[in-house]
């Protein structure tokens, strides 16, 4: 094999390897991005279902405190 072919097949395996690196680090970010946009689904589901107590207040409500206290 001259010079020239092995440079090129080593050029050509380089690329090879770069690529398939490529494709991995795409489906790798696809996959992240999917997790965050589910884990923000799941916080607004969460910070929407607040307990109520009986009548209707909501527990955790930031005034309720202060308005129980006689």
């Amino acid at each position: 094999m001259s010079s020239l072919q092995h440079h090129i097949a080593s050029f050509t395996d380089l690329s090879r390897r770069l690529i398939a690196e490529l494709s991995e680090l795409d489906r790798l970010r696809d996959q992240v991005r999917e997790a965050q946009l589910a884990a923000q689904r799941s916080r607004r589901y969460v910070e929407g279902k607040r307990p109520r107590a009986p009548g209707g207040v909501e527990l955790g409500t930031p005034g309720l405190v202060r308005s129980l206290r006689v």
